[in-house]
């Protein structure tokens, strides 16, 4: 990874051969070692089509059904609460909840763009957001939400209530990248050897009859056959150099190595949450939200 320059990707090799042995549970709310210095957002987006796929992100799908009936339900608990508790104003922002990014991951997110390992590569070679990430999540989550509405009581024979028919505004919304860094399963990771790395599926993506020179450190897609070496060798003729050679590479590997050396421990990656002002708010639906009331409160 080094010798490719892709410094990301090899720090957080470095973290994951470093520490103690750790295996993720697959549960996306669980408890887990965290990253959050070596990703960024603007990072990620310098790389393949990813941009493309965030703007489409931010201009359509944060405005989805889906994702309007998701941030619903993460709102509507919480101004419940507001409400119970006689707080001024129904209207809140959640940089508050910042603190613990597990946990303000699962009260607030409510929309998520997939980007696939295809996403991060730049003409047909892998990048250094390949090697880091591959396939990983970019998340909305809410950040400021402005709640109004018509305030009434509402009496009944044997309890009196105090009500707002509320709609919201998400007017700010925080962006981030999560993704697990982890070797479960049985995942081809590429061919490699000391120079690059080579993936499927084969020569006809890229270009291989191609006349250029190939460089010792070149990123190509050559593989026929994944779970064999593989010479790059462009002639039966040619004088073999080590190089050439590449070794493909599994999950499984990465997993035999920590059972071996009690070392490897996965983690979670976050960005550091980027807070975005909606050109267009998000129109939320709340509904009625009421508090009981005492009878002497409303003389």
């Amino acid at each position: 990874m080094d010798n490719l320059g892709w410094k990301v990707s090899a720090r957080l090799a470095r973290l994951w051969f470093a520490s103690p042995e750790h295996v993720y549970d697959n549960d996306t709310k669980s408890v887990q070692p965290l990253e959050t210095d070596s990703v960024t957002l603007d990072w990620v987006l310098k790389f393949g089509s990813v941009r493309k796929k965030y703007e489409k992100f931010l201009a359509n799908d944060i405005y989805s059904e889906k994702a309007i009936a998701t941030a619903e339900d993460n709102v509507k608990p919480f101004i419940q609460k507001l409400m119970v508790d006689r707080s001024s104003t129904l209207s809140f922002n959640t940089s508050a909840f910042l603190g613990d990014l597990r946990k303000f991951h699962i009260d607030w997110e409510f929309q998520l763009l997939p980007i696939s390992d295809w996403d991060t590569f730049e003409n047909l070679s892998m990048t250094d957001l390949t090697g880091a990430l591959a396939n990983f999540n970019i998340y909305a989550a809410i950040g400021n939400v402005e709640v109004s509405g018509e305030k009434y009581y509402r009496y009944e024979k044997t309890s009196n209530f105090y009500c707002q028919n509320a709609v919201g505004k998400i007017t700010h919304i925080y962006v981030y990248v999560k993704d697990n860094y982890s070797f479960n399963g049985k995942q081809y990771l590429g061919h490699w050897n000391k120079h690059g790395v080579i993936i499927s599926p084969g020569p006809v993506l890229s270009g291989a009859s191609s006349s250029s020179p190939k460089r010792d450190t070149d990123i190509d897609i050559w593989v026929k056959s994944v779970d064999k070496p593989v010479d790059t060798r462009r002639s039966l003729f040619g004088k073999f150099k080590e190089p050439d050679v590449f070794y493909p590479v599994y999950n499984s590997d990465y997993s035999r190595w920590r059972s071996k050396h009690h070392r490897g421990g996965d983690f979670m990656i976050y960005s550091k949450p980027v807070y975005l002002k909606l050109k267009r708010p998000i129109e939320l639906k709340l509904g009625e939200i009421c508090r009981l009331e005492q009878s002497n409160s409303l003389a």
